[in-house]
């Protein structure tokens, strides 16, 4: 195997001609990925993408918020020319994309962090997030409640493939949680279709209302994804921004993505609300949209797609669909909450 700081070596050539300066391994952060830099200016990140529609979003989406005034994220160090994403040639086949960003010094992970800054915190930097991104990228056509009902007929229909897989299925950690799965979820799946169906009216008002503000939602969110300082805490990985409801993944995960007791949630709701407010409508779909039964349709379409490996497929199952009362837990403790501020 090649020495890794001779191939840290070899993957910088030519990013002094890119960017104007030198940059210099300092130390690698996730294998092949992300990597802590040196440049004359001080430490940077340098980040690896292989889409080039994520690299670009990860780069603009950081621009943009900075115009704005937004700086809970680190501010992106464009090329020489301009550009906020490098593609070096000849070092990779098809080149990878690269973004240069900020180092934010003392920075670990908010699930990692002693730091005691609480959920709130991270509830207004989100908020704040949610003001400053808005118009970031236009609304497709067809993001409508259609299209939502849809999206529960096809986990419907996920589920009973799932159920006819599982009988050839040989794998030992993929049949234990497909059968533990489908025993959980087989008999919510229908009940959350009807659900959704009985709630199309508060769908279509709130995405009537997001789409004229032209709401982008960070699609990521998880306790990994706010990176806390020596003095601050910041919102990074912001490659998956879309256009689409805040509360969707975004306002429902802070209920239940980081292992916070129900007091901690219903301080990060009211501290949310307090800078972004939420509608009615919102605030009652919140524990519909983000359902657990939407992370078991994300597990089954992963593996029936065969994209997942059986890494990713227990990851997925272990972190988010097992144990499904929590989630639900988590959603219903923010809607009270924010029931009894909103009305």
């Amino acid at each position: 195997m090649t020495d890794p700081n001779i191939q840290a070596r070899y993957f910088l050539l030519g990013f002094e001609a890119i960017y104007g300066f030198p940059i210099d391994l300092v130390r690698e952060i996730e294998p092949r990925w992300i990597w802590q830099v040196r440049t004359p200016h001080g430490h940077a990140c340098l980040k690896v993408f292989r889409k080039r529609d994520q690299a670009y979003t990860s780069a603009q989406a950081g621009h943009y918020l900075h115009e704005r005034g937004f700086r809970f994220t680190p501010g992106v160090i464009p090329t020489k020319d301009g550009d906020l994403v490098a593609r070096p040639t000849g070092i990779t086949d098809p080149p990878w994309w690269i973004t240069l960003t900020e180092w934010i010094p003392g920075g670990t992970p908010y699930y990692l962090s002693k730091s005691g800054r609480d959920l709130a915190q991270a509830a207004r930097i989100l908020a704040d997030f949610h003001v400053a991104i808005r118009g970031f990228r236009p609304w497709p056509g067809d993001l409508c409640v259609e299209r939502w009902i849809l999206s529960w007929e096809r986990i419907h229909l996920l589920t009973e493939l799932a159920e006819e897989a599982i009988k050839t299925e040989q794998r030992p950690e993929f049949c234990e949680r497909l059968k533990e799965g489908l025993s959980r979820y087989r008999p919510l799946v229908d009940q959350r279709l009807e659900r959704a169906v009985a709630a199309r009216d508060l769908y279509a008002a709130a995405v009537e209302a997001e789409k004229s503000r032209g709401a982008q939602r960070h699609g990521d969110l998880n306790a990994g994804n706010f990176l806390i300082g020596e003095d601050c805490m910041m919102l990074i990985d912001l490659a998956q921004i879309e256009p689409g409801l805040r509360i969707v993944r975004d306002v429902g995960n802070l209920a239940w993505a980081f292992s916070a007791s129900d007091a901690e949630i219903e301080r990060a709701m009211v501290a949310y609300h307090q800078q972004a407010p939420l509608s009615p409508e919102e605030v009652e779909l919140l524990p519909i949209v983000n359902d657990p039964v939407c992370n078991w349709g994300g597990l089954i379409d992963g593996y029936l797609s065969g994209d997942w490996t059986q890494q990713m497929f227990v990851a997925g199952y272990d972190g988010c669909v097992k144990g499904p009362e929590r989630f639900a837990h988590g959603l219903a403790v923010a809607a009270s909450a924010l029931r009894r501020i909103v009305t």
